[in-house]
C-alpha cells in the first residue's frame, strides 16, 4: 500500500513557533517527542486508505437510509427531515474505490465526503530540517482527509501548549483511520 504524505492540504499549512522550554509528548510506542524552543511545529496527515476502504456502489454517507426522520431541536420540540434517495443532500453511492487519488472523486456523489486519517506533528527547524515527529495516537484523535478546516496549530498565550482540531468518536463510534464521512454536515 502506497502512502501519500500531504504537508500542504489545498494551500493550508499549519505551523506554530515553539517558545520557552522544551515540551515533551509521549507517542503510542512509548517514545518521547521533544518540541524544541525556537523551532516550528507542522501538522500533517497521511492518507492510509486502499482500494477496499471504499467500494464502488456503497451507500454514502454510510448507513444512510432514505425516508423521514424526527430530530430534536435545541430550543425544544422536534422537527421532521426528509432524506431523499439520491441527491446532493441525500443518500448516494460511491463512484470510486478507496485508491488514492481517485477516492476523492466520491465528493461528486457526496459533497461532504471524507475519510479519517492519522495526524502527525513534525518539529522542524526554521530552515526546514526535521527534528522529530509525534504520531498522534489514532485511537484518540484523527482528522478527516481531505478537510480544509482541521489541524491548524495554535500556540497558547503562555507559549507552553499547542492545540489543534481533530475528531474523536463518541459512544458507539470508532476513532480510527479509514472511517467514512465522520465529520459530514449531511450525515443523518
Amino acid at each position: 500500500m502506497r502512502k501519500i504524505v500531504f504537508a500542504l492540504m489545498l494551500g493550508a499549512l499549519a505551523v506554530a513557533l515553539v517558545a520557552g522550554r522544551r515540551a515533551a509528548a509521549i507517542a503510542d510506542d512509548g517514545q518521547e517527542c521533544q518540541f524544541v524552543p525556537g523551532s516550528l511545529v507542522l501538522s500533517r496527515s497521511v492518507y492510509a486508505g486502499n482500494s477496499s476502504s471504499v467500494v464502488v456502489g456503497q451507500t454514502l454517507p454510510p448507513n444512510c437510509v432514505p425516508g423521514t426522520v424526527t430530530i430534536p431541536l435545541l430550543a425544544g420540540g422536534t422537527t421532521t427531515v426528509t432524506i431523499p434517495a439520491a441527491s446532493s443532500s441525500g443518500c448516494n453511492t460511491a463512484v470510486a474505490d478507496g485508491t488514492y487519488p481517485t477516492v476523492f472523486n466520491n465528493d461528486s456523489a457526496d459533497g461532504s465526503f471524507g475519510v479519517t486519517s492519522p495526524i502527525f506533528l513534525d518539529n522542524i527547524t526554521t530552515d526546514g530540517r526535521l527534528i522529530n515527529t509525534l504520531p498522534v495516537p489514532t485511537h484518540l484523535l484523527v482528522t478527516s482527509f481531505s478537510s480544509k478546516s482541521e489541524l491548524a496549530v495554535h500556540r497558547s498565550t503562555d507559549g507552553r501548549s499547542i492545540t489543534f482540531v481533530g475528531y474523536r468518536g463518541g459512544a458507539g463510534f470508532v476513532t480510527a483511520p479509514n472511517q467514512l464521512d465522520i465529520s459530514n454536515s449531511n450525515t443523518p
